[in-house]
């Protein structure tokens, strides 16, 4: 027995030729936790076990640490999929997460009827306080050239939304919102520097295109 071990078990059923591989630090607790809440949880596992007039044979496939316990789990998830010969009742591939769960299209019309209309949804307006928060977050985050490279390469092709869609003349309210808006926005000297620098490089181009010369 390894000090501080951790357990990976299978629950298995010959009948059905189902199973179920899991993990514990106390393996008599969490055997007798999925029999007794078999009726309360809604698990894959405990829908499977509730079908089941009997507890389901106990097999413990190994004793691993703390550090490595995830892989583990990982590796006897993966075998028994690919032998076939056993189906497993778990939904994931394993450790911590939930990597390789897929959700049924019936799941995914719930999240969507849930999510219509949610604040957290498509369409939220940050308070000023969270904005602030999102902003201090953000700052010093220099996305290095490979990961530019990427973006840019992703967007190739990509055609923005607003693309041809003209806002017409902008009235005279809408002027003043924006007027006011910018009251009291003190720009940093670095800021300065690189919108002084931006437009020098439009001025440039745009001379270029003309076929004028501009000095730097």
């Amino acid at each position: 027995m390894i000090k501080h071990s951790v357990c990976i078990y299978l629950l298995f059923d010959s009948t059905t030729m189902r199973g179920y591989v899991g993990k514990s630090y106390d393996l008599e607790k969490r055997i007798r936790n999925h029999w007794e809440n078999r009726f309360k949880l809604d698990y894959y596992v405990h829908r499977w076990l509730r079908k089941l007039s009997f507890l389901p044979q106990v097999i413990i496939l190994e004793e691993c640490t703390q550090r490595n316990w995830q892989s583990k789990e990982r590796y006897w998830i993966r075998l028994f999929r690919s032998v076939g010969i056993l189906k497993l009742t778990n939904l994931t591939d394993g450790g911590e997460g939930t990597t390789g769960y897929i959700h049924t299209e019936e799941h995914k019309e719930n999240i969507r009827r849930a999510l219509m209309g949610n604040s957290n949804s498509y369409g939220m307006r940050h308070s000023q306080k969270t904005r602030r928060r999102i902003s201090e977050s953000r700052k010093g985050i220099v996305f290095s050239k490979g990961h530019c490279c990427r973006i840019s390469k992703a967007r190739k092709g990509y055609t923005p939304w607003n693309k041809g869609i003209s806002t017409g003349p902008r009235t005279q309210e809408t002027r003043i919102k924006i007027s006011n808006s910018h009251v009291g926005r003190r720009k940093s000297e670095e800021t300065k520097i690189r919108m002084k620098e931006s437009q020098r490089k439009r001025r440039i181009l745009e001379s270029q295109k003309a076929g004028v010369q501009l000095s730097a």
